[in-house]
């Protein structure tokens, strides 16, 4: 079983160069040979500390298919 958090492209970080992210279509070819168990996006206004941050994160929880 596996569980990530991918950041999205619509994340305030997402043009820093330290900060990979990934769309939703590469992110479910990735786990092609799995089966996606739950999956949840957050794309919302937030904070980070004491900063605003505009949060685009991809939760996937996958299971390899044998």
């Amino acid at each position: 079983m596996m569980a990530v958090d991918f950041f999205g492209p619509n994340d305030s970080w997402a043009e820093s160069p330290d900060v990979a992210t990934l769309p939703l279509h590469e992110i479910d070819a990735m786990f092609r040979d799995f089966h996606v168990i739950d999956r949840s996006v957050r794309d919302e206004d937030g904070r980070f500390l004491a900063e605003k941050k505009h949060w685009h994160v991809i939760t996937t929880l996958a299971r390899k298919v044998r």
